[in-house]
């Protein structure tokens, strides 16, 4: 498949935060969304492939979270005990884990948008289970849940991938593996993203675009 040469919305890095604006896009109304990674199709999902697939969200508590997970049958729901996790108990969490430094803005939309934005991802297609392995133990019969990582995805990282996968495809979002972006275009007066030139196959092409999301590399890839 050939890269296009013009797309409404182009999407660097092919992992979680990637596929997520892909979809985010195209349900937003863009027509011609593409994603490109530098890494070869069998290794889809860079960092994320290798992650446990842990998500930390607020809820209110086991009925919250039962919808949109596929391991509890009913007899099992009836042992687990889960308390809520608040705003307060997420924002005070981010706030011990970065000795209090972290951008109080970013947290906030973090943390208040964090149970639509799970349950955004199950409407389309990522299947979350209940993370028993991680998160609970067992105390005179009773299943207890402790702490915001009650969610997990099937498969771990490897499974959220295969999930994108099949929703991009299903949406018409086409990715471009092995082809890595060198360099980003700008109009002299708005400075907006005009293009982006992307080696792809050993050439260089050059892609017009509406609008680039900038979606490669987690804190893990940094160097140094």
């Amino acid at each position: 498949m050939a890269l296009p040469p013009h797309c409404d919305v182009l999407v660097i890095g092919g992992g979680n935060a990637g596929f997520c604006a892909a979809i985010s896009a195209v349900q937003s109304g863009a027509q011609k969304v593409i994603i490109i990674d530098k890494c070869p199709q069998n290794w889809a999902g860079g960092n994320s492939y290798f992650t446990a697939g842990a998500f930390r969200t607020t809820h209110g508590g086991l009925e919250d979270l039962l919808p949109i997970v596929n391991n509890v049958d009913t007899a099992t729901a009836q042992m687990i005990d889960m308390s809520p996790y608040t705003a307060a108990d997420f924002t005070n969490d981010m706030e011990r884990v970065t000795g209090k430094r972290t951008d109080r803005e970013l947290s906030r939309v973090l943390v208040d948008d964090s149970n639509a934005t799970i349950k955004w991802l199950a409407e389309n297609g990522v299947r979350f289970q209940l993370s028993f392995n991680r998160q609970a133990y067992e105390v005179n019969g009773r299943i207890k849940f402790w702490g915001g990582l009650a969610l997990k995805t099937q498969d771990g990282g490897k499974g959220l991938i295969q999930d994108h996968l099949r929703t991009a495809q299903k949406l018409g979002i086409d990715i471009f593996f092995s082809t890595a972006a060198e360099k980003l275009a700008t109009d002299p007066v708005t400075r907006a993203v005009t293009s982006v030139s992307a080696v792809h196959h050993g050439q260089v092409k050059v892609i017009k675009t509406n609008a680039v999301v900038l979606a490669a590399g987690g804190f893990e890839a940094t160097r140094g």
